[in-house]
């Protein structure tokens, strides 16, 4: 029992962390890919 408690303790800190709110983006990269994506659009 103790072992599910820890696994869902886990799933819901990754859920929280990473699903729900991701880290911050690296703006430099997102900007990149506005670039891109701005060229392919024309």
């Amino acid at each position: 029992m103790e072992i599910a408690v820890l696994q869902a303790v886990e799933f819901k800190k990754e859920i929280n962390t990473v699903w729900i709110y991701p880290p911050a983006a690296d703006r430099v990269a997102a900007y990149k890919n506005i670039l891109v994506a701005r060229t392919v659009d024309f």
